[in-house]
């Protein structure tokens, strides 16, 4: 899908994408349990550098681990940069950190996309997306507020296991089936009004051999 095309962008020219997969997207192949692992270990490193006690001390106890809360030091920071300027689109200019709002809004994301154990520190905006793929946020930590409003999952949507510590709003949203919202733990302000789909739970499409629901058309 083309930049723009339908009043979407392609998920690969939104700079939040491009981090949150800087060292490979999934594919119809088969769920890469490996390259999930590095590009949550460095989303997570790069984004909680400036989360601050008691919130640090909940990402701890919610089981992220230690070594994924810590900054990237020196001599490593500008290899991580490198990476990350040679993934980001054409033109882009700013590097999406964590002092600025997650903004995954408007994208149309075509391939599976893992979120599981991400930590959106900060406002999280993904509304108006579309997901034709599976997406998994299992395990996830919103430790700001979440808009979700207006989004379309066609394919597998998994919330089972997150955390939402701010406003967790879900209003036009709509699923093509279960989604685990159930399962998730609201410790803020929750609006589902007018949102369409099954809240429930199913088993994690990402386990191990699972393929991407274009393959199994």
């Amino acid at each position: 899908m083309s930049e723009q095309q339908g009043g979407l962008r392609s998920a690969n020219q939104n700079p939040w994408y491009c981090l949150a997969t800087l060292f490979g997207e999934q594919t119809g192949a088969g769920y890469d349990a490996v390259m999930a692992a590095r590009n949550r270990a460095a989303w997570n490193r790069w984004m909680t550098g400036l989360v601050a006690a008691p919130k640090f001390d909940a990402l701890l106890a919610r089981g992220i681990a230690m070594e994924e809360l810590q900054p990237y030091q020196e001599v490593e920071l500008q290899a991580f940069i490198d990476l990350l300027e040679a993934r980001l689109p054409l033109g882009c200019r700013e590097l999406p950190g964590p002092d600025m709002g997650v903004d995954f809004s408007r994208t149309f994301f075509e391939e599976p996309v893992s979120f599981e154990g991400f930590v959106f520190p900060t406002v999280f905006n993904i509304k108006n997306a579309i997901f034709t793929n599976a997406v998994s946020f299992m395990g996830a930590v919103f430790l700001g507020p979440a808009h979700f409003n207006g989004c379309a999952f066609t394919g597998y949507a998994g919330f089972a296991g997150v955390d939402f510590h701010g406003l967790a709003d879900f209003r036009g949203t709509k699923f093509a089936g279960a989604s685990g919202l159930l399962s998730a733990r609201y410790l803020g302000d929750v609006n589902f009004g007018q949102s369409e789909g099954a809240w429930d739970n199913k088993p994690d499409y990402f386990g191990s051999g699972q393929k991407s629901a274009r393959e199994n058309l």
